[in-house]
C-alpha cells in the first residue's frame, strides 16, 4: 500500500513536470491531419466504431487512426488486449513498461484526441502528455493543461463532440 502511494506522488511530479514542459511552447503547426491518434477510457468502448466512421468521412485512412484503451483494471494478455494499457504499465520514472503504449506514443500525430472523462486518472493524462502531437482535442472535463482545445460536452454526447471537432478543425484550416 505504501509503495503504491508513493509510485502515485512519483507519477504525479512526472505529470506536473511534463504539463508545464507542454504548455511552454506553441506547438500548432499548418500541416493537414492525416495521422490521428484517440486515447480513450475503456468503458467508452463503444464510440469506437463511430470515431472510425467519423474520421473516415473527414478523409482520414484507417491505417493512419491508433486507439488506445485506458483500462482502469490490468487486462489479460493476447492479441485483443495488445491495445490497452493501465497505471501499472508506468515505472517509477515514468518509463514505459508496455510495448503497445510505447509504440502508440513513438508514432508522430497531427491530431491526438483524449476521450475519457475521469481527470483522477493520472496514467491516461500522463500518456496524452507524453504523445507527440501537434494538436490535442479532448473533453472539457480534463485538466486544461493536458489539452490544446477542449470540447465541453460528455462522452454520451458524441454526435456534440464530433459537430464541434469540425468546426474547429475548419477554423484552424486542419481539413476542407
Amino acid at each position: 500500500m505504501f509503495f503504491k502511494a508513493l509510485k502515485q506522488k512519483s507519477a504525479q511530479k512526472i505529470l506536473e513536470r511534463s504539463l508545464r514542459e507542454k504548455t511552454r511552447g506553441n506547438h500548432l503547426t499548418d500541416r493537414k491531419i492525416t495521422h490521428v491518434g484517440c486515447i480513450i477510457e475503456d468503458e467508452f468502448l463503444d464510440e469506437v466504431e463511430p470515431l472510425k466512421h467519423y474520421f473516415s468521412e473527414i478523409g482520414i485512412h484507417p491505417n493512419d487512426l491508433h486507439f488506445l484503451i485506458h483500462s482502469k483494471e490490468k487486462q489479460g494478455t493476447g492479441e485483443l488486449f495488445s491495445r490497452y494499457f493501465h497505471k501499472e504499465d508506468f515505472g517509477w520514472t515514468g518509463r514505459l513498461q508496455n510495448d503497445s503504449l510505447q509504440e502508440f506514443l513513438s508514432r508522430p500525430y497531427q491530431l491526438l484526441i483524449n476521450f475519457y472523462e475521469d481527470d483522477q486518472q493520472w496514467s491516461a493524462k500522463l500518456a496524452s502528455v507524453m504523445c507527440k502531437a501537434d494538436l490535442s482535442v479532448g473533453l472539457s472535463s480534463i485538466d486544461h493543461r493536458v489539452n490544446d482545445i477542449a470540447i465541453d460536452c460528455t462522452p454520451g454526447q458524441l454526435s456534440v463532440f464530433k459537430n464541434e471537432l469540425t468546426k474547429y478543425l475548419k477554423v484552424l484550416k486542419k481539413i476542407e
